[in-house]
């Protein structure tokens, strides 16, 4: 049971990494140039790393995920 739910939690993870990138694709070339007239050049040149909140994004499930792992692991024994 444990291994389902850790291969549902891959999916969800991998699912949000691969939305969030063609949601951010779709987004900038929707509106780039209105964007980023206030850009600094690091945003600019690195759009997904110099994203704090996409980072968050992707960083919190697979963060949730390992803990969610540790809890079971450690609960096992």
């Amino acid at each position: 049971m444990y291994t389902w739910i850790g291969i549902l939690g891959a999916a969800a993870v991998l699912y949000g990494i691969i939305a969030t990138y063609f949601i951010g694709r779709r987004h900038n070339e929707k509106s780039s140039s209105a964007l980023d007239k206030g850009a600094s050049m690091t945003t600019v040149r690195h759009p997904v790393l110099a994203n704090p909140i996409l980072i968050l994004y992707v960083a919190v499930p697979i963060i949730a995920l390992l803990l969610g792992m540790l809890a079971v692991y450690l609960t096992k024994s």
